[in-house]
């Protein structure tokens, strides 16, 4: 192999010394600035290469989970509720109590309100309404509490729209960051195999083994979760004992 040879295969990531992951993962090796020369010949009985230190690569893990994702980012993982968005349309009634009751309760923390009321202009802007305390209610100004949003009489009858993010019951795995419970980004192991051809065309399978692998980029989860079918990240291998990175040529 030349020098700069990037490798792709495929194979299985392994946490920890026995919890692989159920999934297949999509990886590259970065063997840059590596030059790699074995013999061709059958009697050589020295199959399995150190490759040293310096060793880069991609991943892509081709299901999305919080285990995963915990794993390679660190914090606490646990049972939680999910969050979830929605957006709908409502109209102030046009006589008193001037009150809308939302479809969901907006998830509302001090300083953390993700309820927005605004409405839209002939041109289809947007035009985003105030939020004030309740009494304080005018044209153009609402107070929420809990599902209710209630506004002036100045306002009866105005078509408006409900932006918000609200809390799903017991449906998801959390991951929180931030306290003293929180683990490190993963190290984990790489075991794979791949397909690569000899100077002479012939096919020849190429058996990857990293031992300390670490996340080293951001890990992209696309513009809104049903657009995420996978998770990519770049990663380094951590090279310190002989035997860490190592090529296994089949004979």
């Amino acid at each position: 192999m030349n020098e700069g040879t990037i490798l792709k295969g495929i194979g299985h990531v392994y946490i920890g010394d026995r919890n692989r992951l159920e999934d297949y993962v999509n990886f590259s090796i970065n063997l840059d600035n590596k030059v790699i020369k074995y013999p061709a010949s059958d009697s050589y009985d020295e199959k399995s290469i150190n490759i040293g230190r310096n060793v880069s690569g991609s991943i892509e893990f081709r299901k999305l989970t919080a285990n995963i994702v915990n794993l390679l980012t660190g914090g606490s993982l646990a049972s939680g509720n999910s969050q979830k968005h929605y957006n709908e349309q409502i109209t102030v009634p046009a006589a008193s109590p001037y009150d809308v009751t939302l479809t969901n309760t907006p998830i509302s923390n001090t300083n953390d309100d993700s309820l927005l009321i605004y409405s839209k202009s002939s041109t289809g802007v947007k035009v985003y309404w105030d939020k004030v305390t309740a009494g304080s209610e005018a044209a153009g100004k609402y107070s929420v509490s809990g599902d209710t949003v209630t506004f002036a009489a100045a306002d009866a009858g105005t078509e408006l729209y409900a932006d918000y993010f609200y809390e799903g019951s017991s449906d998801a795995q959390v991951i929180s960051y931030g306290g003293s419970a929180d683990s490190l980004p993963a190290v984990f192991t790489l075991r794979g195999v791949v397909e690569m051809q000899t100077d002479s065309g012939a096919s020849k399978t190429l058996g990857i083994y990293a031992k300390n692998c670490r996340i080293t980029s951001g890990i992209d989860l696309g513009g809104a979760v049903q657009e995420v079918g996978s998770i990519k990240a770049d990663f380094d291998v951590v090279v310190e004992d002989a035997g860490d990175f190592t090529l296994s040529f089949e004979d």
